[in-house]
């Protein structure tokens, strides 16, 4: 789209109008930033060991529970990609010991980009999902551009994988670098051996590390989440760090936003806001969730599935008919509300039980207004336009008077919005 510049003028009158002009202005420069940033970290930070994070899911959940033991500042920017990316690594003072970035792909050759220009020592690599759906052409695909950054590592590098992941595991055997490997199999050098569920405080989860055993008592809730402990302790276990003191820091950290974030409601009810993201595997790890959740009724507030693969019908067959035998009610907003209804009458639903609030997530403020009580738990889970958060948002203290039913503010909180009062 070409912008008059009577266009700009209007942009600079309105707060998302001036960051979408600061945005297009960063990645516009990305090609000079690049190439700053990259002599800035040959020049100034050859002593800084770079740990940077990459993944289809968990990539944020993941950075910041490195960030934690390794002690070190998150990044400047939100944005992991072009001239943000590039902003953030300028931050990084010459002298610091470590530093930690995030990096995120819109599109095949641009890792390999991002590789070179942050020459990381340490790469954490979270998982190979269908987040990419629409920017690589299978699974295999995304796993080779991703696998770049390992594949870039120096001797002395560290390669940090997700050994439950196979096209993650696999990764191990393209590099030169040091291995390790984390998660809940028997394999792994860094093993869930078990975790429990303390709703609603958090996890208890128990990890052996060399033959040894620890307790973390994680605020962090659901088993996507200890993924991001697992690969922050597989760091430390690489580096050669203290093991407990970084268990002390990990136990600090609370949920992130719209990532398993639990809310308490007046009436006794909680809300989980599962909204950041929500690929198939994703919205699948939701409703498993919710079913470990202790509860009176448990109540499913779902919209649509990022970047489907193949035929959307029997992916939201799918997951309708584990909604229906995970939940006592259902409510659907957006454009596939009809998609699950075959799987969840297949599960025992009627119209009795599941409400179509059609595109507009404020159908269901009155409906959830009217139902909840005490005990009730409340998974809201959609797309990260649909910014579904608000409706939880709506039942508590905030005012949200925002109908935007897409939102493109990516990397704008609700809670942070000006459109919200």
């Amino acid at each position: 789209m070409k912008f008059r510049p009577t266009d700009y003028l209007r942009m600079l009158k309105t707060p998302l109008g001036r960051w979408e002009l600061w945005k297009g202005a960063v990645f516009l420069a990305w090609p000079v930033l690049r190439r700053i940033a990259s002599a800035y970290r040959r020049m100034l930070l050859p002593a800084t060991r770079l740990a940077v994070v990459t993944g289809s899911l968990g990539k944020t959940s993941t950075l910041h529970a490195v960030s934690a033991i390794l002690a070190v500042p998150l990044p400047r920017f939100r944005f992991n990609h072009y001239g943000f990316l590039a902003s953030s690594l300028l931050r990084v003072p010459p002298g610091r010991a470590y530093a930690v970035f995030e990096v995120g792909l819109s599109g095949p050759g641009q890792m390999a980009a991002y590789a070179h220009m942050l020459k990381a020592d340490i790469a954490v690599i979270t998982s190979i999902a269908s987040d990419h759906n629409r920017s690589f052409k299978n699974l295999e695909c995304t796993a080779r551009e991703k696998g770049a950054l390992v594949r870039a590592l120096p001797k002395n590098g560290l390669a940090v994988l997700n050994g439950d992941d196979p096209r993650v595991l696999a990764m191990a055997g393209e590099t030169v670098a040091r291995t390790i490997t984390y998660g809940f199999s028997p394999h792994n050098q860094v093993q869930a051996v078990s975790y429990r569920l303390n709703w609603p405080e958090g996890t208890v989860l128990d990890v052996s590390i060399a033959g040894r055993m620890y307790r973390i008592n994680s605020r962090l809730f659901a088993k996507p989440s200890m993924y991001a402990l697992l690969a922050a302790l597989a760091v430390v276990q690489g580096e050669g760090g203290g093991i407990e003191a970084s268990i002390a820091r990990l136990e600090r950290l609370q949920p992130l936003a719209g990532r398993f974030q639990p809310m308490a409601h007046a009436s006794g009810a909680w809300f989980i806001c599962d909204d950041f993201k929500a690929p198939a595997e994703s919205m699948e790890a939701a409703l498993q969730f919710l079913a470990e959740v202790p509860a009176t009724r448990r109540i499913a507030v779902l919209g649509d599935v990022t970047e489907p693969f193949g035929k959307q019908g029997p992916l939201y067959k799918t997951l309708g008919k584990l909604a229906g035998s995970v939940c006592d009610l259902v409510l659907l907003v957006g454009n596939a509300e009809e998609y699950y209804l075959p799987g969840l009458n297949q599960s025992g639903h009627s119209r009795q039980t599941v409400y179509l609030c059609r595109r507009d997530f404020r159908n269901a403020i009155p409906l959830l207004r009217e139902q909840l009580r005490a005990g009730d738990v409340v998974l809201i889970k959609g797309r990260h336009e649909q910014r579904l958060r608000r409706i939880a948002l709506a039942l508590g203290d905030a005012s949200v008077l925002c109908p935007v039913q897409k939102c493109e503010a990516i990397n704008l909180e609700c809670t942070e919005c000006w459109m919200m009062k």
